[in-house]
């Protein structure tokens, strides 16, 4: 590889990412970290590189719960977010890094600014749903899961987390409801699968 071609060791990264994913190798993720690094070295202005390297940070944090790997996950959000303002992608993926450190009002901030820049994002309203959930704000949570059913039906996860938040509520019979039909949803999508 070039030395000096930014381009190549963002690429190398997003492979090295990929590879730490798909199989939870932590030695992946850190020659995606160091790749994306040299990456920024090279091309300080390269706000994709911020943001896989913000991608990779708060993988290695949910996976091994580390408080500073979120931390530096918001850090490269913030300055890919500084570089492409109109980045919603950015604003959805720091929301989750909030989430993960249980900030939950600066995560709202964000999938709110997610949603504003991109109305159809049913991933930036289901993770607003998930903080509004922990920030115990039960009704605002399933008006979300609304938004999410009404853009992606099929979507199992929607119904159960909104039957929990109808359970929060004391709605026994919708959140029983909710159940049963994220329970459907999943076994056509096993069966679907074999």
């Amino acid at each position: 590889m070039k030395p000096k071609n930014a381009d190549a060791y963002f690429n190398r990264g997003l492979a090295y990412r990929q590879l730490g994913k798909d199989v939870e190798a932590q030695a992946d993720f850190d020659k995606a970290i160091s790749d994306y690094n040299e990456a920024i070295r090279l091309k300080p202005k390269n706000a994709d590189a911020y943001f896989n390297r913000g991608l990779t940070y708060r993988q290695l944090g949910k996976d091994v719960e580390a408080q500073a790997d979120f931390d530096k996950a918001i850090s490269d959000y913030n300055e890919a977010i500084r570089l492409k303002p109109g980045n919603a992608d950015a604003y959805d993926n720091r929301g989750l890094a909030y989430y993960y450190n249980k900030e939950y009002d600066k995560a709202i901030s964000d999938y709110n600014e997610a949603i504003r820049l991109k109305p159809g994002n049913d991933f930036a309203y289901f993770n607003r749903g998930l903080a509004y959930y922990y920030n115990k704000e039960y009704d605002k949570a399933i008006r979300d899961y609304n938004e999410v059913i009404r853009l992606n039906p099929e979507n199992a996860d929607a119904y159960f987390n909104r039957g929990l938040a109808y359970r929060q509520l004391g709605k026994d019979v919708e959140a029983q409801a909710d159940f049963d039909k994220a329970i459907q949803l999943q076994l056509k999508r096993v069966h679907i699968a074999v």
